[in-house]
């Protein structure tokens, strides 16, 4: 069993739609993400932040 990273250890929830779950599940496809949606957050909450 693969042991999650200490460094996230926090836990984020966001209500979103059905359409917007498709849209996030359709960028998480993309091999930098991996398939994987939280991916796909962090890395646009770091270029946002990158940005200011």
């Amino acid at each position: 069993m693969k042991l999650p990273n200490p460094e996230k250890n926090e836990v984020f929830i966001m209500r979103i739609s059905e359409d917007m779950k498709k849209k996030l599940e359709e960028l998480a496809k993309a091999p930098k993400y991996n398939n994987n949606s939280s991916a796909v957050v962090r890395s646009l909450i770091e270029s946002a932040h990158a940005k200011q």
